[in-house]
C-alpha cells in the first residue's frame, strides 16, 4: 500500500484525534499558507498572468491562442524554479489537472500542514486529515473525469466548463472538505485498531500466527470509491486491519 494512502487509512481508522474545526485550521494556517502562496505567486508571475487572461477567454479560438502563451511562459518559469521547495504541483502538475493559481494554493497548503504540523501547531494526527481534505480538494478542482488517469483538454463543447474549474479556488475548498471529514468509530474504539503497510494476501496468515493480533476486518478498496471521502484510489490497493470492533 502506498505510503500516502496508509496515512488515509490512519485518519480514520486508527486516529486518536478527531479532524481540526474549520474555523481552527483556517485561524491557525492561514498565515502560514499566505506567505508561501505569494512566493510561489511572485516565481511564477507570467504564467499567472497569462493563465488569467486564458480564463478570460470567451471563445475556443481565443482559449487556444492565450494557451500557446501560457505554455511558454509555464515552460520557461518552472525550468527557473528551485527544486524542493514546496514547488511540485506548480512545476509537475500546473495546466494540467488543475491550474497554475491552483497549484500555486496547494503547495502553499502543503507546506502550511507541514510547518505546522513541526511547530506543533497541529497534531501528527490533524495533520493526516489535513492531507486527506486536501485530497478531496483536489478533487473538487481538478480538470478530470474523476479520476486521474488523464486530465481532459479543452475541447469547442467543454471548455466552458474548462474555464470554470480553473476559477474554483483551492484554499475554500479544503476548508469546507475538512468539515466534511468524519472517523470511523469513536476515539475509544480507534485506539485499538492497527494500520499495516502490506498486502493483505500475505499479512494475515503473519497475523494467524500472532497471539495479540486478532483480525476483526480487512478493509480493501480497489476501484474508485464514491463514499465518504471521494479520494481516488485506482491507482493503488488500500488495506487496513481492524483489531477489535466497535
Amino acid at each position: 500500500m502506498h505510503k500516502r494512502f496508509r496515512q488515509r487509512s490512519r485518519a480514520i481508522f486508527v486516529s486518536r484525534d478527531d479532524p481540526p474545526h474549520t474555523l481552527f485550521v483556517a485561524d491557525s494556517l492561514y498565515s502560514l499558507y499566505e506567505s508561501h502562496r505569494l512566493s510561489l505567486s511572485a516565481t511564477f508571475s507570467g504564467s499567472i498572468a497569462a493563465e488569467m487572461a486564458v480564463v478570460a477567454s470567451h471563445t475556443f479560438e481565443e482559449l487556444c491562442h492565450r494557451q500557446a502563451d501560457l505554455y511558454v511562459q509555464l515552460t520557461a518559469e518552472a525550468s527557473r524554479a528551485p527544486l524542493r521547495q514546496h514547488n511540485l504541483f506548480c512545476v509537475k502538475y500546473a495546466n494540467t489537472y488543475i491550474g497554475i493559481s491552483q497549484a500555486v494554493q496547494i503547495d502553499a497548503i502543503a507546506k502550511a500542514i507541514a510547518v505546522a504540523a513541526e511547530q506543533r501547531i497541529i497534531t501528527d494526527d490533524h495533520r493526516r486529515w489535513l492531507i486527506v481534505a486536501l485530497g478531496r480538494a483536489l478533487l473538487k478542482v481538478s480538470n478530470s473525469t474523476g479520476h486521474f488517469a488523464q486530465f481532459l483538454k479543452p475541447k469547442p463543447s467543454s471548455f466552458k466548463r474548462y474555464l470554470r474549474q480553473r476559477r474554483r479556488d483551492v484554499w475554500s475548498e479544503w476548508l469546507n472538505s475538512t468539515g466534511e471529514l468524519n472517523a470511523a468509530g469513536d476515539i475509544d474504539w480507534r485506539k485499538g485498531n492497527k494500520c499495516f503497510n502490506e498486502d493483505s494476501l500475505t499479512l494475515i496468515p503473519k497475523l494467524g500466527r500472532s497471539s495479540c493480533l486478532i483480525p476483526k476486518g480487512v478493509f480493501e478498496r480497489l476501484e474508485f470509491v464514491r463514499a465518504k471521502y471521494e479520494i481516488p484510489l485506482g491507482l493503488l490497493v488500500i488495506a487496513s486491519l481492524l483489531v477489535g470492533g466497535p
